[in-house]
């Protein structure tokens, strides 16, 4: 393996890492951040970008708006968690309230977790400054990007200066897939949501048979329970699909995972369906209990049930008809 690609992916492992805990704290309502500081981002970006940020706190105790500043490039960055369209928009809006586009000709924003696909947001010119949303929103992607094309000996200071700074929460999380934490990400929506339009009780909930096919003796019972879970979790699936940023992209890595994992789970059980729905459900909870995240054990269960009626959980396999 090239050393350079030694580099590159413990960089992503680093900023994976601190993704992810960040994510977490987040819905667990720990925003603040506080197990990285703005020091911690001001090095990290000028070894990236070849800046000269600086914490604003140094200057302006009380500073809104921007986090970082470096008066020789004329840069501010916002360091967030929250990725939200709302967010970026408060941001931008606050920034010329204050004129800060006299001291600053660019603002970044830089989201801790993942940024949206994209951002309805307008170009903003104001005299020499400029924020064009597709630019001056980073995440760690825009970063590893960036350090592909540096020096090996900057890539090995960026590493050294990651695992270094973020030796406090290296290994308090597993790294996890972009698909399972999406899967966290729905039924933790799932299970803190209360509100939706009232379930239709007429609507087919397995029009494919799913359930029948695969739970054969035991369908009667599990179409029974999915049908009262979907009385419940149904209008708030529908909430949460509405009203959170979550695109056909991410629905489709879920529907992949749980293709992959339960249709392995399937064959390893020999095709008894009850006893490897059990295995999955078992391994998403385990999942929670992994990222310390708080979870409603019967909003996994609907979930899954849900997706199964989908084809996404023991699809259908090819042949399988002579089995």
């Amino acid at each position: 393996m090239l050393i350079q690609e030694t580099y590159i992916k413990s960089a992503t492992h680093y900023l994976s890492v601190l993704s992810v805990y960040t994510n977490t704290m987040s819905k667990l309502n720990f925003n603040d951040c506080s197990v990285v500081s703005e020091n911690f981002f001001a090095t990290l970006l000028n070894l990236v970008y070849g800046y000269k940020l600086q914490n604003i706190n140094l200057i302006n105790q009380n500073a809104a708006v921007v986090d970082l500043y470096d008066t020789t490039n004329r840069i501010s960055v916002q360091v967030t968690s929250t990725r939200s369209l709302p967010k970026v928009r408060d941001c931008l809006q606050q920034f010329q309230e204050k004129e800060l586009y006299n001291d600053y000709d660019e603002l970044f924003i830089y989201i801790l977790t993942d940024k949206q696909t994209s951002y309805k947001v307008n170009p903003v010119k104001v005299k020499e400054f400029e924020f064009n949303s597709k630019t001056h929103i980073l995440d760690k992607s825009d970063l590893l990007k960036k350090m592909l094309g540096l020096d090996i000996v900057i890539q090995k200071e960026i590493v050294d200066f990651l695992k270094l700074g973020l030796q406090k929460i290296d290994n308090i999380e597993p790294q996890i897939s972009n698909e399972v934490e999406t899967l966290i990400n729905l039924i933790s929506l799932l299970s803190d949501n209360e509100k939706g339009t009232p379930f239709d009780v007429d609507t087919d909930i397995d029009p494919h048979a799913k359930i029948k096919k695969r739970f054969k003796d035991e369908s009667i019972i599990i179409e029974n329970q999915y049908f009262n879970l979907c009385i419940d979790y149904i209008p708030i699936l529908n909430f949460v699909e509405n009203n959170n940023d979550i695109d056909s992209v991410k629905h489709s890595k879920v529907s992949s995972y749980l293709k992959d994992r339960s249709t392995r789970l399937l064959i390893e059980n020999k095709y008894n369906g009850m006893k490897a729905f059990d295995i999955l459900m078992s391994e998403v909870t385990v999942l929670f209990h992994e990222v310390r995240v708080n979870y409603d054990e019967m909003a996994i269960k609907f979930f899954l049930l849900k997706n199964l009626t989908e084809c996404n959980v023991f699809p259908l396999l090819r042949g399988e008809s002579n089995v």
